[in-house]
């Protein structure tokens, strides 16, 4: 199936605004001041699931820009593994430390998104942008904050620490980051130090850029770097360059400990079997961009599609319930049918309920979203889900009518679990709720994690 994003006039419009108000200074300066991607978190969704006994967790490296903030004692902090691959962790606010209680509560406060909200639609007015889209605007932005945090989390360990981040990313028409061509604006800043700029280009696997790079280092550079740097991408790269060593290609592969940068130069040098092997595992594993999915699944044939399909149809649905990919979520469902069993329906029904419905994320009707899959599913899938304790929260969406309040409360009342949770491009807001207030012993919450 070839998944190609042709945007709307009305799409490119509101994407060169958005990402105009993504560098704009006052804009900038919000987001530093805070020491957060407050732009990930929509006020409707916080003040959804919001109760003072209320908690969360986030993914590790949105706690470690918490850290700096955290006086001694105010905070402890758990590393786990989760499934899916993510790392998690929880987090125990000391109720006695009003000041920091108050600025970071929920976690930083409802009224800084709503801070955020309110100056991006003041920069808004700006610009010759209907008034009936402007709401969208602030979804549009919202969602480029949210590429740009996702590619400062994957690229951290390479150049962050070193040089400043580029002022302004390269953008792909439909509102995503063009990682590729950022890299190379990167690798080609004669500010930033040729070493790191090296191990980029090893990252990315842009051969011309590494011969480039080595001809220009000094010989204590290229004795220091190779010395120093234990990365496995960089030591594949610094054997061909240096020695003459012929390039593994599955070495290269298995050896991002999180997102495959380099993906589009070593994935159509692997054989059949191991892209197989290598997809189905980042596709479980959710370390892809969405649009480098794509770009895998035109570079496979039909067999190892199909072994793709048969290992992970309900993981390569839920990249297309993330921005901008969802109008395509119906017909790549229709491909994947016959491959998803009735427990991976239900998964899929309740994501849509709770984690994008009930939470009010933007951008997209995923009411309609939910109501057609629902209607394509086959007898056996309904047959199983309406058997089952989800059924009750399924059908308030389904019999929703649009001239009525929207039932939050009774969604909330439906869910058999005391938690909820929302993801946003890799980035895991869990909500927990009523009785887990009291829960302080560590396998208590490892029974429900």
């Amino acid at each position: 199936m070839n998944i190609n994003f042709v945007p709307s006039l009305q799409h490119i419009a509101l994407i060169k605004v958005a990402i105009a108000i993504c560098n704009d200074p006052e804009v900038i300066a919000l987001e530093e001041e805070l020491k957060f991607p407050i732009s990930l978190l929509p006020s409707k969704a916080l003040e959804t699931l919001y109760n003072e006994s209320s908690w969360f967790y986030l993914s590790w490296p949105l706690i470690e820009k918490l850290l700096p903030w955290m006086k001694p004692k105010s905070a402890k902090i758990k590393r786990r593994s989760q499934e899916e691959g993510e790392i998690s962790c929880e987090s125990y606010w000391d109720s006695a430390d009003k000041p920091y209680e108050a600025k970071i509560r929920f976690p930083l406060c409802i009224l800084s998104s709503k801070r955020w909200e309110k100056l991006i639609l003041k920069k808004a007015a700006n610009f010759s942008i209907a008034k009936n889209l402007q709401k969208q605007l602030v979804d549009v932005v919202r969602y480029l904050f949210s590429e740009i945090e996702k590619w400062k989390q994957d690229h951290d360990p390479i150049v962050s620490s070193y040089a400043s981040l580029p002022s302004s990313f390269h953008w792909k028409s439909c509102g995503i980051i063009d990682w590729l061509k950022t890299a190379r604006t990167l690798i080609r800043d004669e500010s930033i130090h040729i070493a790191n700029r090296f191990i980029l280009a090893c990252y990315y696997c842009l051969d011309d850029e590494i011969e480039r790079l080595w001809s220009t280092m000094k010989d204590y550079e290229k004795d220091c770097f190779s010395e120093v740097n234990s990365s496995v991408i960089a030591k594949v790269w610094t054997s061909w360059i240096a020695r003459g060593v012929s390039l593994n290609w599955n070495r290269i592969a298995y050896g991002y400990p999180d997102s495959p940068l380099g993906l589009r130069g070593f994935f159509t040098k692997l054989t059949p079997t191991k892209k197989q092997e290598w997809l189905t595992s980042a596709v479980r594993f959710r370390s892809l961009q969405y649009d480098d999915l794509c770009f895998c699944l035109s570079h496979i044939d039909e067999n190892v599609k199909e072994k793709l399909f048969e290992a992970c149809s309900r993981q390569i649905l839920e990249y297309f319930l993330e921005w901008p990919m969802q109008p395509f979520f119906l017909r790549m469902a229709a491909c994947l049918w016959k491959y998803l069993d009735e427990k991976e329906f239900q998964y899929l029904l309740d994501v849509i309920v709770y984690q994008r419905i009930l939470v009010g994320w933007c951008g997209f009707n995923y009411i309609e979203l939910l109501r057609e899959f629902w209607n394509q599913s086959t007898a056996v899938c309904k047959e199983y889900v309406m058997m089952s304790s989800f059924y009750p929260s399924l059908k308030i969406i389904i019999d929703y009518d649009y001239k009525k309040p929207f039932p939050k409360k009774e969604l909330v009342q439906s869910n058999e679990q005391d938690y909820l949770f929302f993801t946003s491009l890799g980035i895991r807001f869990m909500y927990f709720i009523g009785k887990f207030q009291h829960l302080t012993e560590d396998n208590e919450i490892n029974d429900i994690l």
